[in-house]
This record gives C-alpha cells, structure tokens and sequence, in this order.
C-alpha cells in the first residue's frame, strides 16, 4: 500500500526568521514550501505542483496579503487560503475575506497546535469538492455505457425536430406538384418539366433525411473499432445543414486527401463531431453583421500516430470563469429544457476512453476552438 502523500502548504511572510519557523514546525505533517512576498509566491505558484493551503501574512511589501491571495485564488484555485497576522485590523480582515476568500484569520503569535489545526480543517475543505467530484465521476464511469447512449439519443432527438421540420417542407412541395400533375392529366396536358424535377428534388431530399435518421438511430456495432475521421465530419456537416444549424454559417472543411482512419467506432466518433459543431452553430447564432464562420480542420502526426481534429467558430467566446468548467458534467448556458449539460462532458469521456485528449480555447466576443486528438488506427477498418 503506498503511503499517503501530506498535504502541500505555501507559507508566504516577509519575515525571514518567523517563516524558517513555520516551515520547521509544518514540516512534520505536511510538504512545505515558503515565499517570502507576494510576487515571488505567485511565481512558485505558477512553476510548481498545486497546493492545498497558502499560510500568508497580511502587511508585506510590494502586495498585501488580500491582494495576493486575490491573484493567487485566479491561478490557484483549488488552494485554500489562511491568514496569519500580527497587524489584524477590522479592514484587514473584511478585505482578506472579501478578497482573498481565507478561510481563516490566526493571530501571531499563534500555537503550533492551534496552526496545524486550522491547516487540517483547511485541507478538509478544500479536498471535500474533489472527493464528492472523484465520487460522482467514479458512479458516472460506471454507467458510462448508458450516459454515452442517453446523450447519443438527446442529440438524435433534437436534431431529429429538425428533420421533421425539413421533411413538412418537403411534403408542401410535393403537395404542389401532385396538384400540378394532376392538372395536366386531367387536361391532356404534357407534364411540365419544372414538376419533374420537383419530384426529383423531392426523392433526393428525402432519401438524404432517411439515411441520416437511421444513423442517427442506430446503435454502435459491435467490434467496430475505427473510422475514417474526413467522412465522419462530412456526414456530420450534412446532417447539420439538413436540420438548420449550420445554414446561416459558412464552413470551411479541412482535411487530408484519403482517408484518415482512427481508433473509435462510428457512432461515438460522429457523436463528438456532432456535439462540437453544434455547439459552434449555436455560438454564431448572434452574429447579425456578417456570415459567420465555422472551421474544421484535422492533421496527423505521422510520428506520434495521433490524428488531432479542431471545431473552431468565431462567435461569442466564452467566458473566463466557465472555462475550467467546460468538460464538467451539467455545465451549460443554454436555456431550461434544451440541453442535458452533458455533451462536452460525454465528449471528453469518449476521447479519454481511447487515450485521446480534448482541449478548449477562447476569447470573448472573438470565437472558441474546441480541439481532440485521437489515435490513428493501425489497420483501416474493412
């Protein structure tokens, strides 16, 4: 059994003599690293593994302990702060804890017992959200299967609405030219070509939409371990633009010549395009002052053997507090009733499942790239 890994402690204070202090005397319950202002502890933050408290001093040069606690909560979020001051003043504190978030105020000089106490609590709260959030993720491993399939057929379900919207389109044009038709028979009349290929047109449509509705329908096949990438996006794309999404966008498609064969089925492999892309269609829908535009493009690292596909739009961005979030299961802005909160989250399980990895870029108001790689398949599939 390995043995557990202590706890990790920043302890920042411009005091050189008092932080040798504190270091000797954590050091026997917990890993310990100290700073000896601000700045430099924003600078070990960054560089270093995470920590699961930060001891500061309030009055240091250069940035109090509010101040630094503020910064180091936008880089360390998962660190729960305390503050420890010989200078406690009623404004002191109300800007720690409204700044700085501590989550507790110790006065210097303070017993050892009273510090590792509040440090143990302090560790305790922070880890109680990761072990909740651990938790919850090992209950959702477990019923994978059917997360990946309920989300599958959300997706369908909704996309679905867009067919039968189409396919009402469809039956108006052919009830004009059954009426059409049925003129001209009944007058002896030559069929006018125009009803020709309007039944044409017809037919093809909704071939197009029988086909999509069935892979939309169908369940994963089993063995079925790899698909061509550059068809999986073309299938996707038309099955957005014949549903509504994507008609008021302009997309760029850009892959290799040939095939570009992966390690994932069909079904999940088009249930991660179509999750992205959506998404993109949905983050362009404001843009009134030109046609949006939706980007896929996919390359291949014929070195590490890994296919990477990147969904970009240039729509409203999102914002910096959401971005930590994203691949979170129930993360969404979409409005009550029209979407479960689970597709990136399913997106990202899909991927991971392979060995694959997904990452997300943004900036407000300038557009998102969403962006997974997955492994090249050893043997296309036949």
């Amino acid at each position: 059994m390995k043995p557990a890994i202590p706890p990790r402690v920043l302890c920042v204070d411009d005091e050189p003599n008092l932080l040798a202090g504190l270091a000797n005397t954590l050091r026997r319950r917990f890993d310990v690293a100290t700073a000896r202002s601000g700045p430099e502890a924003l600078d070990l933050i960054a560089r270093s593994n995470p920590f699961d408290v930060i001891v500061c001093d309030y009055r240091m040069p250069a940035m109090d302990g509010a101040e630094f606690l503020r910064r180091a909560r936008d880089v360390a979020s998962g660190a729960v702060p305390v503050l420890l001051t010989g200078h406690a003043t009623l404004e002191g504190a109300i800007a720690a804890v409204n700044e700085g978030r501590v989550f507790r105020i110790l006065l210097k000089p303070c017993p050892p017992e009273i510090l590792i106490g509040a440090i143990d609590e302090a560790v305790s709260q922070g880890r109680a959200p990761s072990i909740e959030r651990k938790r919850f993720e090992e209950e959702i491993e477990g019923l994978s299967g059917e997360l990946q399939e309920a989300a599958r057929l959300a997706t369908a379900g909704r996309l679905a609405s867009g067919f039968g919207h189409e396919i009402n389109n469809m039956v108006a044009v052919l009830d004009g030219t059954i009426a059409g038709i049925r003129d001209a028979s009944g007058s002896g009349a030559q069929l006018d070509p125009e009803d020709i290929a309007a039944l044409a047109h017809v037919r093809r449509h909704l071939a197009t939409h029988g086909r999509n509705l069935m892979r939309l329908g169908r369940p994963q096949r089993a063995g079925s371990a790899s698909a061509d990438l550059g068809r999986c996006i073309a299938d996707a794309v038309s099955m957005l633009r014949e549903t509504g999404p994507l008609k008021r966008a302009t997309v760029v498609v850009d892959v290799p010549p040939g095939p570009t064969q992966v390690g994932l089925a069909e079904t999940p492999l088009e249930q991660i395009l179509l999750n992205l892309i959506k998404n993109a269609s949905e983050a362009v829908q404001t843009v009134r002052t030109r046609v949006p535009t939706i980007r896929v493009a996919v390359a291949v690292d014929t070195v590490t053997g890994v296919a990477s596909c990147s969904v970009s739009d240039d729509g409203v961005g999102i914002t910096p507090d959401r971005m930590d979030r994203l691949f979170e299961p129930y993360q969404t802005t979409k409005q009550a009733g029209s979407g479960t909160g689970l597709g990136l989250f399913v997106v990202r399980h899909i991927v991971e499942s392979v060995g694959g990895t997904v990452s997300a870029t943004s900036r407000e108001n300038l557009g998102s790239t969403f962006t997974f790689t997955l492994p090249v398949a050893t043997t296309p599939e036949g």
